[in-house]
C-alpha cells in the first residue's frame, strides 16, 4: 500500500501538467489545432479577417482546440488572448474566436477598446444565432466561418456575398429655362466671349496655365454678366448661372487652350516641368500583406468582455 502511494504521489505533478493545455504560438489569423477546418474553409475565414482588418484596423484571430483541459473555456480564452496580446497597443481592439470541440464550448473574448463598439450582447448573439447551429450540425468549419461574417458585419464590414445596399438615387434638379434663370447673350457677347478664350490666355500668366485660366475665365465671366446687367436687369442674374458660366469658361478654356499648344508645340493646358521637381517622385505601395513575413499581435489586452456558449 505504501508503495501504491508513493506511485500515485509521483505520478499526480504529470497529470496536472496534462490537463493544463499550452497555449500555441500565434503565426496566422487561424490555427486549426483540432483539425475541424478544410483548406478551403481556412482560406475562406482568412479572407473575411483580412477584409475586417482593411476596414477597421481590428484585429481578429480563430483557434479551434480540442479540449481547453482543467481550464474553462473563458480562462483559456483569456490565457490566449494575454500570450498572443491581439489588437492594437494604444486602442487594445483586438477578438478571439476559440471553440474547444471535445468540451462542445466556444467563446469570443473581445478587447478592452472595443467592448463599446461589439458588446457582449453582440458576441452571445454571433455565438447563439450564428456559430452553435452549425455546430450541432458538426460543420465546424462553417460555424467558424459564420462566425467571422457575423462579426464583420456587427462592426459594419461587408462580407463577400451579401447584397450590396441600395443607395437612394438621388432628384435631379430641373435645368434652369431659358425664360427667366439663364443668363442671356447676345451675338455681340458671344463672339467677345470666344475671343476671350482665345487671345487672352497668351497675355496672363504664361507660366502658370491654372492661375491664367482662372484668371480669364473670371475676367469673361464679369464682362457676360455686366451684359446681362445691360440687357436684362438685375433678374437676370442668379448665384447659379454665374457658377454655370464660370466653369464653362473655364472648361473652354481648358479646351482651346490645349489645341493652341498642340498646334504651336507648346504644352496646352499642362503644367510646367518645373513644377513637376517638386513632387516627393513616386508614390509608395501601401498595402505591405505580401511583405509581412507573418502574423503577430500588436500589444493588445482583453478587459475579460466578450460571451461564451456551448452546444
Amino acid at each position: 500500500m505504501r508503495y501504491l502511494t508513493l506511485i500515485l504521489l509521483f505520478c499526480l505533478p504529470f497529470t496536472s501538467m496534462a490537463a493544463t493545455v499550452a497555449v500555441p504560438t500565434l503565426q496566422q489569423r487561424v490555427t486549426d489545432d483540432a483539425r475541424v477546418l478544410s483548406p478551403r474553409e481556412v482560406e475562406q475565414i482568412n479572407r473575411q479577417i483580412v477584409t475586417l482588418e482593411k476596414k477597421t484596423g481590428h484585429q481578429l484571430a480563430v483557434l479551434a482546440v480540442d479540449t481547453t483541459g482543467d481550464d474553462s473555456i473563458e480562462q483559456y480564452a483569456t490565457r490566449v488572448f494575454d500570450a498572443w496580446k491581439l489588437g492594437d497597443k494604444a486602442r487594445d481592439d483586438g477578438l478571439l474566436l476559440v471553440m474547444a470541440k471535445t468540451d462542445r464550448t466556444v467563446r469570443i473574448e473581445v478587447g478592452y477598446g472595443l467592448e463599446g463598439d461589439f458588446t457582449d450582447v453582440q458576441a452571445s448573439q454571433v455565438i447563439n444565432g450564428s456559430i452553435i447551429p452549425r455546430f450541432r450540425e458538426g460543420d465546424y468549419g462553417q460555424g467558424l466561418l459564420a462566425g467571422v461574417q457575423a462579426i464583420s458585419r456587427q462592426l459594419g464590414v461587408p462580407v463577400e456575398g451579401d447584397a450590396p445596399a441600395v443607395a437612394s438615387r438621388p432628384v435631379a434638379a430641373p435645368l434652369p429655362s431659358s425664360s427667366g434663370d439663364a443668363i442671356s447673350l447676345s451675338a455681340g457677347s458671344i463672339g467677345l466671349w470666344l475671343l476671350g478664350m482665345i487671345i487672352l490666355p497668351f497675355f496672363f500668366l504664361r507660366r502658370n496655365s491654372l492661375l491664367r485660366g482662372l484668371l480669364v475665365s473670371a475676367i469673361v465671366t464679369g464682362v457676360s454678366l455686366v451684359n446681362t446687367l445691360l440687357n436684362d436687369g438685375i433678374a437676370g442674374v442668379s448665384g447659379d448661372n454665374v457658377g454655370l458660366l464660370f466653369g464653362g469658361s473655364l472648361m473652354m478654356q481648358m479646351l482651346i487652350s490645349s489645341l493652341i499648344g498642340t498646334l504651336t508645340g507648346g504644352g496646352g493646358w499642362s503644367r510646367d516641368r518645373s513644377d513637376d521637381r517638386d513632387d516627393d517622385g513616386p508614390s509608395r505601395d501601401d498595402d505591405s500583406d505580401s511583405s509581412s513575413g507573418g502574423f503577430s499581435g500588436g500589444g493588445g489586452r482583453s478587459g475579460g468582455g466578450g460571451a461564451s456558449g456551448k452546444w
